[in-house]
């Protein structure tokens, strides 16, 4: 009678992988939430299957004051909802990629400082400083050795 629309059928797994492979080539994790405008992060978001990606708390809120079922983007009536970590993996990638960076830093500064200590300056007033400093750590040394 047309008096109420028929439900829509379930996409299949073959079909979300492509709707994930669509929203993966369109960099959708990589930009912030299109609603709050802020990073994903470790926050749960959500995969629609007309490919755009959410936080989960932002579209319950948004379907929640919109008070219709509809993409917030595209505008498309009754999707379904997966919950996806790509976020989340990007995150925690970032991360380990700043940790290492940091580490990597660390390491050199402390090479560059060794070396620094090592070797002799070529200017004349540094070349003495440097002398008179390996001097006294050899005597500081040599006297905390008889000592013991």
């Amino acid at each position: 009678m047309g008096l109420v629309v028929d439900p829509v059928e379930k996409l299949t797994e073959e079909q979300w992988s492509l709707v994930k492979v669509r929203s993966v080539q369109q960099g959708e994790s990589a930009q912030p939430c299109a609603i709050c405008k802020e990073a994903f992060h470790l926050k749960p978001q959500v995969l629609l299957s007309c490919s755009h990606i959410f936080h989960r708390a932002c579209v319950q809120t948004f379907e929640k004051f919109s008070r219709q079922k509809c993409c917030p983007v595209c505008r498309k009536q009754s999707y379904e909802t997966r919950v996806i970590h790509d976020a989340a993996n990007l995150f925690r990638h970032q991360c380990a990629t700043r940790i290492q960076a940091w580490w990597r830093g660390h390491t050199i500064r402390n090479w560059y400082t060794n070396v620094k200590k090592s070797i002799c300056p070529k200017d004349k007033l540094l070349r003495h400083r440097f002398f008179v400093g390996k001097r006294v750590l050899e005597r500081m040394t040599h006297h905390v050795t008889t000592l013991l």
